[in-house]
């Protein structure tokens, strides 16, 4: 959305109705990020975009790099619920219990129901004690 509305912005005239429109929520954009998250619209985007490398690395099952893209960018890509349960799973499926508990516990610090932390965190406990965690147990988790 972002790139579509600064494209509508670099397109038009600047007393275009249109411009003046994709102007007005680009800025509304820009404050909304840097209010909630302390960050701009660009730091926004790089770290959407980092989310998104790391997602696809956990989701090849390459835990070890969706670990690193996440921790070698502390200042791009923030300490968010998502990021942490994440980096939790991830560590989780390496089996590193305390850094996957730590960053599911700073998971749930921020977002208190986040339901994929929280599920992340029965399996951990789970892991820990030895028992067997089945796939129809994590696709089970997944519809909730």
């Amino acid at each position: 959305m972002i790139p579509a509305l600064r494209t509508v912005c670099e397109l038009t005239l600047a007393d275009d109705e249109l411009h003046l429109e994709a102007r007005e929520r680009l800025e509304s954009l820009e404050n909304l990020f840097r209010e909630t998250l302390g960050l701009s619209t660009d730091a926004y985007l790089e770290a959407e975009a980092l989310f998104e490398q790391a997602l696809d690395c956990y989701e090849n099952q390459d835990y070890e790099q969706a670990v690193r893209v996440i921790i070698e960018n502390p200042g791009r890509l923030p300490d968010s619920a998502t990021s942490l349960t994440l980096l939790g799973a991830s560590y989780r499926n390496l089996e590193r219990w305390e850094l996957s508990r730590s960053a599911l516990e700073k998971a749930l610090a921020i977002e208190p129901e986040h339901p994929t932390a929280r599920m992340n965190l029965v399996l951990l406990d789970k892991q820990e004690k030895g028992e067997a965690v089945e796939s129809s147990m994590i696709e089970e988790f997944k519809r909730l």
